[in-house]
């Protein structure tokens, strides 16, 4: 599993990676190419080119054992932000690093329960902190799916976007997690499609239709599901959900 920490974040560049790796594969690879680029002997007749190779394959090897280090065991550190900034770029501006790309957004209009990061209210902060989100991992949506708060203040249903994650805590009190890089199909189905060729339909579709009627399944890489939206939330919540994870899934997969 990569590891989003701030230490990695500033790793990636040096061994030319964009986005974090898939497996530790992808980092023997970036750091083979980087290394036959800097390696200090091919500027044996170059002396300041050798002294500056030698700087940075340092750096490259520092870059590569981190990285394999936290790919094995990721780092969780994550410094605590205030949300609700009235402009979303200061919120951000601390964890930009060099050839970093723009963080994502979303949109939910005015459904209900569902907000951006300009607009997190108190409880929705509370989850975010509790989840521990990497150095260089901010929060983007959150879908309070449960309307009422706990003792705590918290939703006991919920759904958290980030930059890297999907969280969802449904109502067996278990939080669901799914990074992106690992996102497979992802399927926005009508539950409805086949009942409207039945009789049953044409007599009560006005009643059924009254009912949401939409599914949004995710799928893992290898196939497998991760989870399937149904009652909750709405279905044009679930809609924009939908545009937002393959927004997300192609940005990693590139």
């Amino acid at each position: 599993m990569p590891c989003v920490c701030r230490t990695c974040m500033q790793h990636f560049p040096v061994l030319g990676i964009a986005d974090p790796p898939r497996s530790k594969s992808a980092i023997h690879k970036a750091y083979r190419t980087a290394a036959k680029l800097w390696h200090p002997d091919r500027y044996e007749n170059n002396p300041r080119k050798r002294l500056e190779a030698e700087e940075q394959f340092k750096l490259l090897q520092i870059a590569y054992r981190e990285l394999c280090d936290h790919f094995d065991n990721p780092q969780r550190r994550y410094v605590q932000r205030e949300y609700r900034a009235k402009d979303i770029n200061d919120v951000y501006a601390a964890e930009r690093f060099s050839g970093a790309t723009p963080p994502p957004t979303i949109f939910f209009g005015d459904a209900h329960h569902c907000y951006s990061i300009a607009h997190f209210p108190e409880g929705a902060e509370k989850v975010i902190l509790d989840s521990a989100l990497g150095g260089a991992e901010s929060p983007v949506g959150f879908v309070n799916m449960s309307g009422a708060l706990d003792e705590q203040g918290m939703p006991a249903r919920y759904i958290l976007l980030t930059n890297h994650r999907l969280f969802i805590r449904d109502s067996s009190e278990l939080v669901h997690v799914l990074w992106y890089a690992d996102l497979g199909e992802i399927a926005y189905i009508d539950r409805h499609a086949e009942r409207k060729q039945r009789l049953s339909y044409r007599l009560f579709g006005w009643l059924l239709d009254k009912e949401r009627r939409f599914t949004l399944k995710v799928d893992r890489r290898d196939g497998s599901n991760f989870y399937a939206l149904k009652d909750t939330p709405d279905d044009r919540v679930k809609k924009v959900i939908y545009n937002f994870l393959q927004q997300m899934r192609a940005k990693s997969q590139l």
